[in-house]
This record gives C-alpha cells, sequence and structure tokens, in this order.
C-alpha cells in the first residue's frame, strides 16, 4: 500500500536537517506491523499483504518525529473514516465547529475544509451559518458528503492548486495534516487559497500525550508525522502562518 523511502540519508520534513547516518536519528522501531490501517482487507487481498518494519525518526536538529514512508498512488482512492459515527465524536465534532464559528465571528464567511472526509464537521458549520466548501481526494469519503448536499471538489490540494471558489476567510483541516508528506507545500497552497487575514484551524494527534499514555499502538504507516504543540507551531511559522493558540 505504500512504499519505503531511501534510508540512505536522514532528511527531516520540517527544518530540513540531514544526516549521512540514519540511525542517529532513529527513535524506535516497531516489526512485523500491518502495511496500512486505512481500510479493511478482503479476504483475496490477504495473501499479498506483507508486514512491514515501522521505523520512527525524531530530528536531532528541532526533534520533529516522523516515519520515511510515501503514500501509494491509489492511497485514497479507497480510504474511508467514519468517526463521524461515533456519537461521543459528533458532540466533540459539534462544540468545536461552534467555538470555532463564534471565536472567529464566521457566520456569513466562506470556510473551506480540507480533507472534509464523510461532510460531518463542514456540514455542522453549514448549520451553524458557514458558507462551507470542501476538497477530499477520496471518492468514498466524497460521495457522503456530497449526500449531505455539500459543495466538495475532488483531489489534493497540492502544488499551488487554486480552488474553484477561493479565496476563502477561513480554513479547518482535521485529522489530515499528519498524512501529508510535503508539509510545506501543503501549507502555502492553503495560504494561496486564503483571504488576506484569514483565519484556520489544524487538528492532529498530539504526539505528548501519545508518549506519555504510551499509546504505541497509534503509530501507523499512514500517520507519517508526530507533531507535538512546538513542532505543530514550528511548522506554520515556517509556512508564514502565525499561531494564535
Amino acid at each position: 500500500m505504500k512504499t519505503s523511502a531511501t534510508e540512505q540519508v536522514f532528511a527531516c520534513r520540517l527544518c530540513g536537517y540531514t544526516s549521512m547516518i540514519p540511525a542517529e536519528n532513529l527513535a524506535f522501531e516497531m516489526g512485523n506491523m500491518p502495511s496500512g490501517n486505512h481500510r479493511l482487507l478482503s479476504e483475496g487481498e490477504l495473501e499479498f499483504d506483507d508486514p512491514i518494519d515501522l521505523k520512527v525518526f525524531c530530528c536531532q536538529s528541532c526533534g520533529f518525529v516522523s516515519v520515511p514512508m510515501e503514500l501509494a498512488e491509489n492511497y485514497y482512492e479507497g480510504y474511508v473514516n467514519v468517526p463521524s459515527t461515533s456519537v461521543q465524536s459528533q458532540e466533540f465534532q459539534l462544540e468545536q465547529a461552534t467555538e470555532f464559528v463564534r471565536r472567529f465571528g464566521l457566520q456569513g464567511s466562506k470556510v473551506l475544509e480540507v480533507g472534509c472526509g464523510d461532510g460531518y464537521f463542514l456540514k455542522s458549520l453549514v448549520d451553524l451559518g458557514v458558507n462551507g466548501y470542501g476538497v477530499e481526494p477520496s471518492s468514498v469519503q466524497r460521495g457522503h458528503a456530497e449526500a449531505r448536499d455539500l459543495n466538495v471538489e475532488g483531489g489534493i490540494l497540492a502544488e499551488r492548486r487554486i480552488l474553484s471558489n477561493a479565496p476563502f476567510d477561513a480554513f479547518v483541516t482535521r485529522q489530515v495534516f499528519e498524512h501529508v508528506e510535503d508539509m510545506r507545500d501543503f501549507l502555502l497552497t492553503i495560504r494561496l487559497n486564503l483571504r488576506i487575514g484569514g483565519v484556520g484551524l489544524i487538528e492532529v494527534p498530539n504526539l505528548s500525550i501519545l508518549a506519555q499514555q504510551e499509546r504505541f499502538f497509534d503509530f501507523i504507516p499512514e500517520h507519517v508525522n508526530y507533531f507535538t504543540p512546538n513542532t505543530l507551531g514550528l511548522a506554520l511559522q515556517f509556512s508564514g502562518f502565525s499561531v494564535l493558540d
């Protein structure tokens, strides 16, 4: 489902630090791991799904934690993520959307959700009076979002792509940034789709909590980036964003 990048040289995605001795930056390794966590395999696929050794690196320069993996080209085609089926998750998303709209006065504003999935969060924004738009690479997830009568474009937001409804007053990207290999390109492309003074909400797994609770089951091949509040702030600042919280 994905292929390993070259391990002859360690290169940090965040600060650009390189090392000719990758082992110096190796934090830990977990062997015999599933090659993917984003969908259930059919019975016929199981015999061709070889396990992998998941290597987790920590940059000696900036402390950023990452996995040197590359997502397969068809990774998003069958991607399914259904946190909105949980009542607890639904309540959390509604609270999060309500606070985002209230804090920045976004009623009547154009808001983009990057990686909107099945559209539950985006629909919550629309119900709060926002003019909501989404972009989602998974055709399966996009179909669910469109069934909610949402305006969603396909594909990935990268390589300076300007969406048809840009510019936007605000953006949201939830549980997406940890999958992004070229972080700077992703953030700069988002900036190009915003009005001057635009605001945003980014949600990612918190590495500090994963470490404190020893949640090693949360280290999966699809998550190529692991952020602490500090390294997430650095990624945003390197791309010209000001961090408010």
